[in-house]
């Protein structure tokens, strides 16, 4: 371990990455990271992955075995640190390895125990996260959890809070989020470990811009939003293009700001290495066509992957009858239709009731935002 450590920095050097430099990039001072690369204090993980990525910016595998070989050097306190690292990057294969053997551990410490419980939090997290989990299981085993959940440790609290949230914004409820991320806050001012301080403050200022956007306080949104992009401490870059991609949606109804906005989250986004990053990349994309859609711009050079945009793209440009048998499918198989669907059933069969019904449906998920779009179809 120490020859990679020696390699890295020499490398890192090299490239213009001196102590000075990296300190200020992970807000620590110079000193912390002579010591990290010395072996004389442990390097938090946080950090380690993001010198890898400094250091092998191109190879994934590389920095993947590196990883590997630092799981068996972890404290307690790191192991949480790589935990919610490797949650927020997408490495699901690499948490699995590492919640598999903190859970499989024959320790009894109390820290041993935390960590085991902490673990189970970032395996649901990373189903739901990786698309292998039903939002209506998610809300379910969430549920479960919380009901079971024993513990006075902050951070399994916090995890549980996040979790809670997360399953109501996989069904769209955005009222309930400012109330419970307000809750949180306290608890992650108190977490000590700073870099999961850290992160943890970066995932509510997420869930708030997204939250404040659906409410309509769209200069909330946009200045979280800013925050989170011009933040030289958050590692990210996944969070920075949703982030841009949040800022385009704020801009729904201008379409060259949206554009912009969409055009600099793409370009944001991380080479493709992992699941999250591929669904993120979809969902970019289909905001980008929403956009197009709205607008009625590109409209014959426009491919939906998404069977509800496809529905919303020919209820525009004169299909409805495929339109109708696209959503009628999404029913059948779903049970219901989101506020969306009803307002794309509006345009596509000319009833006002379902713009209706979609107005209904905004406003019991907290979304005063795009509640705008049956609202204008109606008058």
């Amino acid at each position: 371990m120490q020859s990679l450590l020696s390699n890295m920095h020499e490398d890192l050097k090299s490239n213009g990455y001196t102590n000075r430099k990296l300190a200020k990039r992970f807000d620590v001072s110079h000193t912390t990271v002579n010591s990290y690369f010395k072996a004389t204090s442990e390097f938090d993980f946080m950090h380690f992955v993001e010198s890898l990525r400094l250091h092998k910016p191109n190879n994934i595998n590389y920095r993947r075995e590196c990883v590997k070989k630092m799981f068996e050097q972890l404290t307690p306190v790191n192991e949480r640190v790589a935990m919610e690292v490797l949650n927020m990057y997408g490495e699901y294969g690499l948490q699995k390895q590492l919640t598999a053997k903190i859970i499989n551990s024959d320790k009894t410490t109390k820290n041993a125990r935390i960590n085991k419980k902490i673990a189970s939090i970032y395996d649901l997290l990373a189903l739901r996260l990786s698309g292998r989990i039903s939002n209506n299981d998610f809300f379910v085993e969430t549920d479960k959890m919380r009901n079971s959940f024993k513990t006075s440790n902050n951070e399994a609290k916090i995890l549980s809070g996040f979790a809670f949230i997360y399953a109501q914004l996989n069904f769209g409820d955005y009222r309930m989020v400012s109330q419970y991320t307000n809750q949180l806050k306290p608890m992650i001012d108190d977490v000590s470990k700073d870099t999961i301080r850290k992160s943890y403050s970066l995932r509510i200022k997420e869930m708030e811009s997204m939250s404040a956007q659906r409410g309509n306080d769209l200069e909330t949104a946009r200045k979280l939003c800013f925050e989170i992009i011009n933040d030289e401490t958050n590692p990210y870059d996944c969070m920075k293009s949703l982030a841009y991609c949040t800022l385009a949606e704020t801009h729904m109804m201008d379409y060259e700001k949206a554009h912009y906005f969409l055009e600099q989250s793409f370009a944001t986004l991380p080479i493709i290495t992992n699941k999250k990053l591929l669904n993120r990349k979809g969902f970019i994309k289909n905001t980008l066509d929403f956009l197009n859609i709205v607008h009625e711009k590109n409209l014959d050079k426009i491919n939906p992957s998404s069977l509800a945009e496809k529905a919303h793209l020919y209820a525009k440009i004169g299909r409805e009858k495929e339109a109708i048998i696209i959503l009628e499918g999404l029913e059948k198989k779903y049970g219901s239709l989101s506020p969306f669907q009803k307002y794309y059933k509006g345009l596509a069969t000319g009833d006002k009731t379902f713009f209706e019904e979609a107005i209904a449906d905004f406003e019991k998920t907290g979304d005063f935002f795009y509640i705008s779009l049956p609202k204008m179809a109606l008058k």
